[in-house]
């Protein structure tokens, strides 16, 4: 019955998949390019690309769980989802 959307589904996750492929590329080329030229801004046309280094901070939980396994414990939160998947 759904038979023939499954096999649609599966032929535009891999055309995604494609693209996704293609739009990397892409972004690797350009930021090639910036990088080679110190670049952090390019500007072409109507089109603005930035590619800089951004800093951000994170908690290191296997760390945490190391040095402070009951505040890890404390601070976690389960969450469940549900899962698609065509096989």
């Amino acid at each position: 019955m759904f038979e023939k959307k499954l096999a649609e589904i599966k032929d535009m996750q891999r055309m995604a998949e494609e693209l996704a492929q293609m739009i990397s590329s892409a972004q690797q080329e350009i930021k090639d390019h910036m990088t080679q030229q110190g670049l952090e801004t390019l500007v072409a046309g109507t089109y603005k690309a930035t590619y800089k280094s951004v800093t951000s901070r994170s908690i290191d939980s296997k760390r945490l769980k190391e040095f402070a396994p009951e505040l890890a414990e404390l601070c976690s939160k389960a969450r469940t989802t549900r899962r698609f998947t065509i096989a």
